[in-house]
């Protein structure tokens, strides 16, 4: 019993220790919240794998924040524009939706240059994709941009192509709505 008592008693030390020392900023945990809230969502919706995120700004305001998520199956263009598009119109939507958030934005409300989405495309048996197959898909800065690697290559892609935000958005509801 004795034993029992102190397993109890050592865990709920452990678990008001944990609790008590979160010392982060209120804008981090209010951020940190939101990127939890939108990655479980996106992860429920896609066959999307959360890998990380980024985050950018000063000590008063956030100026980007990015996502990153690794997809085990080989997307077409068109497959790959659609969620990236929809990743980062929920990131987007969630950010600016939280009142509590938004003092800490620059701008606020943010806007589609500021959040950005990295989707990583591998083989089912996660072997790396490689030209005529698009290996990695983002969206940042305004542009929409799917890359190619080749077997050996040292640096860079082997093929890069992009396309403005705003056309991708296009074509992606012009395929919604034909």
């Amino acid at each position: 019993m004795k034993k029992l008592f102190c397993r109890i008693s050592i865990i709920l030390i452990l678990l008001i220790t944990y609790v008590g020392c979160d010392n982060r900023a209120e804008d981090v945990k209010i951020m940190h919240k939101t990127i939890n809230h939108v990655v479980k969502t996106i992860q429920n919706r896609s066959q999307l794998h959360f890998i990380g995120f980024g985050e950018s700004g000063n000590k008063t305001h956030y100026y980007k924040v990015s996502l990153s998520f690794n997809i085990f199956r080989v997307l077409t263009k068109d497959e790959g524009r659609k969620l990236l598009i929809t990743c980062k119109e929920e990131l987007l939507s969630a950010i600016n939706l939280n009142t509590k958030l938004l003092p800490y934005l620059q701008p606020s409300p943010f806007t589609q240059a500021n959040v950005e989405i990295f989707i990583f495309s591998y083989h089912p048996d996660g072997k790396s994709t490689y030209y005529p197959e698009i290996g990695v898909f983002s969206a940042w800065n305004g542009i929409i941009k799917f890359e190619t690697d080749a077997p050996g290559m040292k640096a860079g892609f082997f093929t890069e192509e992009t396309e403005s935000y705003e056309d991708a958005l296009e074509i992606v509801h012009s395929q919604l709505n034909p």
